[in-house]
């Protein structure tokens, strides 16, 4: 084989042009501020506000547990998940 027969055989071939294609790209959902309340103290502490008696959340009401301003979301919690509702707490 000689050099003319290898400047033949390997010649330059020109690169194809590439089209450029916009991909969307794909965000990240913000994590949503789901939670479960707990109780946080006494008999039931641990369980989910929902699963707590009325007749507890009646007492803590009663005992005045609930009017302390650090438990307003307690309170609050109760009364969202029907715990409060038949008195006047």
């Amino acid at each position: 084989m000689n050099i003319l027969n290898l400047f033949t055989i390997t010649r330059y071939v020109k690169p194809k042009k590439v089209k450029k294609v916009r991909v969307p790209i794909k965000r990240k959902r913000k994590p949503t501020k789901k939670f479960a309340l707990v109780m946080p103290y006494g008999k039931h502490q641990g369980k989910l506000l929902s699963d707590v008696p009325c007749s507890y959340a009646r007492w803590l009401s009663e005992n005045g547990q609930l009017d302390k301003p650090r438990y307003k979301w307690l309170k609050d919690g109760l009364k969202k998940h029907g715990k409060l509702n038949n008195i006047g707490a």
